[in-house]
C-alpha cells in the first residue's frame, strides 16, 4: 500500500529540485490557512491506479518461517499548481527539467519513475480584484508499493494415503 503523505513529500522534493523553490514554497495542496509569499506551488495526488497484477516472492527466514513480499506497480497522476510570480515559467521549468539526469537520479533514489507530463495550463485570472498569475501541470509517475509479511511455514505435518485396501502414513518435516 502506498502512503500518500510520504508520496506527496517525495513529489514535493522533486518539484523543489527541478524548480529551485524552497521547502516553504512547495507544499501539499488543500491546506487550511492563508498562503503567503511572492510565489508558491502545491502538489496534489489526483489518483493512484494499478495497471496490472501484483507480484509475489517468497524467501526463507528460518526453517519454520517464510517472508512473503508483495509488490504492486502503480501509476500516479499528480497535479502541480504554481501561484503568483513566474507561475507559468516555473511550471514549464518543472516539465522541462524533470527528465534531466539529476532529476532522474533523485527519482531513482525516491523510488519514482517519470512517465509523462501534460501541457502547462495558464490559469491566470482575477482574484479579489487583483490579477494573479497561476499555472498547472499534470504529470504521471510510476511508484511501487511493497508489503512484507513473515508467516509460519509448516515444519511438521502428517500425511496419510489410503486406497480402500491399504493405507500408509508418515510425517513430513520441513517441506
Amino acid at each position: 500500500m502506498i502512503d500518500h503523505t510520504d508520496l506527496n513529500r517525495k513529489l514535493r522534493q522533486l518539484v523543489r529540485h527541478c524548480t529551485g523553490l524552497s521547502d516553504t514554497e512547495v507544499r501539499p495542496a488543500n491546506q487550511l490557512g492563508p498562503a503567503t509569499g511572492d510565489r508558491w506551488a502545491t502538489v496534489l495526488i489526483l489518483n493512484l491506479r494499478a495497471p496490472g497484477p501484483s507480484f509475489n516472492t517468497w524467501s526463507d527466514v528460518s526453517p519454520t518461517q517464510v517472508k512473503e513480499t508483495e509488490g504492486t506497480h502503480y501509476q500516479c497522476t499528480v497535479s502541480i499548481q504554481f501561484f503568483r510570480q513566474d507561475a507559468v515559467a516555473l511550471a514549464n521549468k518543472l516539465r522541462d527539467r524533470v527528465s534531466l539526469s539529476s532529476a532522474l537520479q533523485l527519482m531513482q533514489d525516491l523510488g519514482l519513475g517519470y512517465v509523462s507530463a501534460k501541457p502547462v495550463r495558464n490559469l491566470a485570472g482575477v482574484v479579489n480584484s487583483n490579477w494573479e498569475e497561476r499555472a498547472q501541470v499534470d504529470m504521471d509517475f510510476h511508484v511501487c508499493g511493497i508489503e512484507e509479511e513473515t508467516i509460519n511455514a509448516f515444519a511438521k505435518f502428517p500425511v496419510s494415503v489410503s486406497n480402500g485396501n491399504s493405507s500408509t502414513s508418515t510425517e513430513v518435516i520441513q517441506p
